[in-house]
C-alpha cells in the first residue's frame, strides 16, 4: 500500500515538462540533473509540509526523500524514489536516470494536489495552470549560498502560476503562491531546494537538501 507521502508515477509525468519550455523551466527540468550520481549513490533529501488546514495537508514534519542510483534491467541505471518519515521510506518508483531528478514532477504534484484538497478546486485546473506558468514564466536570479562546508553557485527560480489568473478570488491565499526553485550545477542531483508556499500560515512545503550517499 502506498503511504499518503508517495506520489504515483504517473500522476508526476502527467504534470510532466511542458511541452514549450521556457529559460526558467528548461532549467528546473534539465535532463543533466543526475550526471554526478553513479550507480549505487544517493541524494537525500528533508521534507516538510504544514499550514492551517491540517487534515487537507497531510502535514509531514520529519520526511526524508531519497534517490538512489542503480543498474536498470533494460540496461542502462535508473533512479529510484523512496519516500516517508525518516526511518520509514517506501519506494515510490524508479525513473530513467536520463529524465532527470524525478523529485521535481513529484513535487509539483505534491503542491497542485494540497492546493486542490484544500481549495476544492480541480486538479486539472490547477494542473494546467502550473504547466502553463513553467512554459512561459518564471525569473532567474544569480546567488550563492552555503551547503554543508562549500559554497556554491546557484540559481533561485520563481513561479507564481496564479497571479494572472482569471479565478485569482476563489483561491484563497493560493492565489499568491510561489513555487520557488534553488538549483546549483555543483550538487549531486542539481537540487537545494524546492519550496511551495502561501501567504501567511495556509501552506508551505519544502524539500532540501540533506547529504549525498557516496556509497562504498
Amino acid at each position: 500500500m502506498i503511504s499518503r507521502y508517495a506520489i504515483g508515477a504517473g500522476l508526476a509525468l502527467v504534470l510532466g515538462v511542458p511541452a514549450f519550455a521556457g529559460p526558467a523551466s528548461e532549467r528546473v527540468f534539465s535532463r543533466e540533473a543526475l550526471a554526478m550520481v553513479s550507480v549505487d549513490q544517493q541524494v537525500i533529501y528533508t521534507h516538510s509540509r504544514d499550514g492551517a488546514s491540517q487534515e487537507e495537508l497531510n502535514p509531514i514534519t520529519n520526511g526524508e526523500i531519497r534517490i538512489r542510483v542503480q543498474e536498470a534491467e533494460s540496461g542502462g541505471s535508473e533512479a529510484v524514489v523512496t519516500m516517508g518519515e525518516a526511518g520509514k521510506l517506501k519506494p515510490v518508483s524508479a525513473w530513467p536516470v536520463s529524465s532527470g531528478n524525478p523529485i521535481v514532477p513529484i513535487f509539483l504534484e505534491s503542491a497542485l494536489r494540497t492546493m486542490s484538497r484544500v481549495t476544492g478546486g480541480s486538479t486539472h485546473y490547477i494542473r494546467n495552470r502550473i504547466k502553463e506558468a513553467l512554459s512561459s514564466g518564471g525569473t532567474i536570479q544569480e546567488i550563492e549560498l552555503s551547503v554543508g562546508d562549500q559554497t556554491v553557485a546557484a540559481q533561485e527560480i520563481v513561479f507564481e502560476p496564479f497571479a494572472k489568473d482569471k479565478n485569482r478570488d476563489r483561491m484563497g491565499p493560493f492565489a499568491d503562491m510561489k513555487l520557488v526553485f534553488v538549483v546549483s550545477e555543483d550538487l549531486p542531483g542539481d537540487i537545494v531546494s524546492f519550496r511551495a508556499e502561501t501567504d501567511g500560515t495556509a501552506y508551505s512545503e519544502n524539500i532540501t537538501f540533506a547529504r549525498f550517499d557516496r556509497g562504498s
